[in-house]
């Protein structure tokens, strides 16, 4: 909850809002729906908070990423993200 804090003056990083979009794969994979819905929210308000303006190969598409996290499509695009990841130019990521 630091990045939520206006007085600790945190900066919203991508490895924040992928940290929570990993977390909330983890939750969906046991099933745990009051943790879904806890990350969903959490990572729809660190992306907003998010102030990089640069592409991302997965920030590109966080919002839908968030919602989508338990569609077989959304894990068959992070598998190919993932297996060509070192395919990538350093215009799309990773930042931190």
């Amino acid at each position: 909850m630091g990045y939520t804090r206006p007085a600790w003056n945190g900066r919203v990083r991508i490895g924040t809002c992928l940290a929570i979009l990993n977390q909330k794969l983890i939750a969906h994979i046991c099933k745990e729906q009051a943790e879904i819905d806890k990350l969903k929210a959490w990572g729809q308000e660190a992306y907003n908070q998010n102030t990089e303006v640069r592409a991302h190969y997965i920030l590109d598409r966080y919002a839908q990423y968030l919602v989508e996290t338990d569609s077989p499509e959304y894990l068959k695009n992070l598998l190919a993200i993932r297996n060509s990841f070192k395919q990538l130019g350093p215009d799309v990521g990773p930042y931190g």
